[in-house]
């Protein structure tokens, strides 16, 4: 699974400090084809070695960082030091599908359409703007500018120091 590759590279990363840089697009992820629940195992050891790790955390949200994506690399769980996002990017706790019908319920047995509740809330609660707005992204970004951004995040967080409580080890989900 590319989850656990993934988790394996972070901490390999973040055992020589060297910088993690996040490109973000959930749209299309796959299942693991492991056995059942295995895929969910696979994304708890990537969230955890992502929230563990102390070196520099970029993340660009190239695309759609929904649920799962959004709850590992974007928000404070997952611990980037800078988000960015551009400006066509979806940014969101919840799948539409799944917001609409725990939101909208009322308003879809109305006759509201399913689709335009979901393009509502997308562009309403998932924006890159609404998110740059209430602090969880650092800045909308061009594409042009990405590497820029980049760059400047990384020599911002080329100090970068952490201080943690001794302890054995981490709980990580095995």
């Amino acid at each position: 699974c590319g989850a656990k590759k993934a988790a394996k590279f972070v901490r390999f990363c973040d055992a020589f400090s060297i910088p993690v840089i996040t490109l973000v697009d959930s749209k299309g992820v796959k299942a693991c084809d492991d056995s059942f629940g295995g895929d969910v195992k696979a994304v708890a050891v990537l969230a955890s070695a992502y929230s563990e790790a102390t070196t520099a955390k970029v993340t660009v949200v190239t695309g759609n960082a929904l649920a799962g994506a959004y709850i590992s690399f974007v928000s404070s769980a997952g611990a980037p030091d800078m988000v960015y996002a551009y400006a066509d990017s979806v940014i969101g706790v919840l799948e539409p599908m799944t917001a609409v019908q725990l939101l909208y319920k009322e308003r879809m047995a109305n006759g509201e359409d399913r689709k335009a509740l979901e393009a509502e809330y997308v562009s309403d609660k998932c924006s890159p703007f609404v998110a740059a707005a209430t602090g969880l992204v650092n800045d909308v970004i061009d594409p042009a500018d990405a590497a820029n951004k980049i760059v400047s995040a990384l020599d911002i967080l080329s100090s970068k120091r952490v201080s943690t409580l001794s302890k054995k080890h981490t709980n990580i989900p095995l």
